[in-house]
């Protein structure tokens, strides 16, 4: 547990958050939404409510209430819960219990705060309780001592969207550096401050050798301090060759940042605070190889610190909907919602955004999903031919995506994880074997979807040949043929009683010699050619049937 820890945050009566909001603030908290939403709104008051009395954070009733609330007043809301072992926080709390004949119950506490028509923030850790009149300055003096001494405990870092990376290491990591070499340089300062004074002795001295009296030189560090004269630290990066950070790509940038946030974290707690990031939009930085690693950076902040992200992408919301707070416009006033699952705070983003989920994995209007690289080779190569020898028409099979998902496993999990999903969106169908695998795969993934929007045959999916992988689909003549001119391709090979040939397999590294070998066959037909009932019946029927669950899904989309 954390020794200090916000647990909620409640907001009313700030800018376009008029009606009071609630903020639960966990290991995963997440701000998501369109823009104008109110999101920026609500980290700038969680800023604020750690400004103390100095108003750090520049609170302006003028800019801050809205329009149409000048009788009300602003009011944050934060509520804590704080160990036992926190004395110097315990000991003024029951002081002030005391004086106002009340008890504490639990090691949860709220701080209120409000601000007068000045701009004046107002502080207190308790409401509907009277201030005892006889000793009113003692318990004043003991309230804001201790609220002086709180908010003193936390160091808010605001990451804003719009800044340059050049500019956040400039704010964030390069003054923190600074302090850590004056820190060890220090032990250093008596000896700097000797020598300055012998090359001030010495300068002057020539001065006046020179009859020049009236001027002094006084070389000495600025404002007394070594962070002033410690310059810029080089951040060198070696990926390929060694060259500033500033040189590398924006994302490579980005993560390095991000990176550095972990040190800063560990000073700020070194110097006796809590840390609060409040980190706008990380994924305005990231290209998107790098961002997950930089999510995972990002998020693990939050598993030490207090730590709120708000974002407009799919890849920094956690995976459980808890952390997850929806923030919308209604009526001209922000509205916050929670969510019961992921899935209904995907949809929200997506409709906030105008984007849709398959858009998150670059799906097109029709989509065949595959095992492996070689089937989406067949159906590509295969497709225009066999249109021009049916004269069937396969207008969505010619224009579809289609997706190699490495292997059985990775494709069934590839669709246990979208497929609800994007079938709402595009047309998408599944092409599994018919061979031991993809029998139990296909059984598996309608079990999976079964009362949840069905995982139909010749619909949401398709089966090859029932026994035998993609290779199979071909006539058993060709199969034949190639396996007598090219046997060192087979894994397995065999007939039945009938001549007819038994499921089999292809060594991995043979797979692109084999697909090539069959669709230079199918290639080689003309127009006009008698074409073999095998050949209709396994390789075009399969073309048809894709053809017509893509066909069948587009109307009902």
């Amino acid at each position: 547990m954390k020794a200090i820890n916000l647990k909620e945050v409640r907001i009313s009566n700030y800018r376009s958050i008029r009606d009071e909001q609630i903020l639960l603030i966990g290991d995963e908290s997440t701000f998501i939404g369109p823009n104008n939403a109110g999101k920026t709104n609500a980290l700038r008051a969680i800023s604020i409510l750690f400004g103390g009395y100095d108003n750090l954070y520049g609170y302006d009733r003028d800019e801050d209430i809205p329009f149409d609330r000048q009788s009300k007043k602003t009011s944050i809301i934060g509520n804590f819960e704080i160990a036992e072992s926190e004395k110097w926080f315990w000991e003024s709390i029951d002081r002030l219990h005391e004086l106002q004949g009340t008890t504490r119950e639990t090691n949860e506490i709220s701080l209120y705060l409000y601000f007068t028509d000045t701009s004046t923030p107002v502080y207190n850790f308790f409401t509907n309780v009277k201030r005892p009149q006889d000793k009113k300055a003692d318990y004043s003096r003991i309230l804001r001592g201790l609220v002086n001494e709180f908010v003193s405990k936390f160091q808010v870092v605001y990451i804003p969207s719009e800044k340059s990376i050049s500019d956040l290491y400039k704010t964030l990591l390069a003054p923190r550096l600074s302090s850590k070499a004056a820190a060890i340089l220090s032990s250093a300062m008596k000896e700097l401050n000797e020598e300055l004074d012998s090359i001030n002795k010495s300068i002057n001295e020539t001065l006046r050798a020179s009859n020049i009296n009236k001027a002094k030189v006084q070389i000495e560090v600025p404002g007394g301090s070594l962070e002033n004269i410690i310059g810029q630290f080089s951040l060198a990066v070696t990926d390929e060759v060694k060259t500033s950070y500033l040189s590398k790509g924006r994302g490579l940038q980005a993560a390095i940042f991000y990176a550095s946030l972990h040190w800063i974290d560990e000073r700020i707690k070194e110097s006796g605070q809590h840390p609060v990031w409040l980190i706008e939009e990380p994924e305005s930085y990231m290209h998107p190889e790098l961002a997950n690693s930089s999510k995972d950076m990002v998020r693990d902040l939050s598993k030490k610190s207090i730590s709120i992200v708000s974002t407009h992408s799919m890849q920094f919301m956690p995976k459980t909907a808890e952390g997850i707070h929806g923030f919308s416009i209604s009526s001209g006033s922000t509205r916050v919602d929670r969510y019961m699952k992921f899935e209904d705070a995907c949809n929200t983003l997506k409709r906030s955004l105008g984007i849709r989920f398959s858009d998150y994995y670059g799906l097109a209007d029709s989509n065949i999903f595959v095992e492996g690289k070689w089937d989406v080779y067949i159906i590509k190569q295969c497709g225009r031919k066999i249109q021009e020898l049916s004269g069937h028409p396969l207008p969505l099979l010619l224009d579809s995506l289609v997706i190699d998902k490495e292997g059985t496993t990775g494709l069934s999990g590839f669709i246990k994880a979208v497929y609800e999903h994007v079938r709402k969106e595009v047309a998408a169908v599944t092409l599994l074997d018919g061979d031991p695998a993809g029998v139990k795969a296909r059984r598996e993934l309608q079990g999976f979807f079964s009362g949840r929007g069905e995982f139909v045959s010749n619909r949401d999916f398709v089966s090859v040949r029932t026994g035998y992988e993609m290779e199979g689909v071909f006539p058993d003549e060709w199969i034949k043929e190639c396996y007598s001119e090219h046997e060192g391709w087979f894994d397995d090979w065999s007939v039945d009683a009938s001549d007819a040939v038994e499921p089999f397999s292809i060594k991995d590294s043979k797979k692109e010699n084999y697909a090539k070998y069959m669709c230079s066959k199918l290639h080689a037909i003309e127009v006009g050619d008698d074409i073999s009932s095998e050949l209709e019946e396994r390789l075009f029927n399969l073309f048809y049937v894709l053809e017509d669950a893509l066909s069948a899904q587009s109307k009902r989309l």
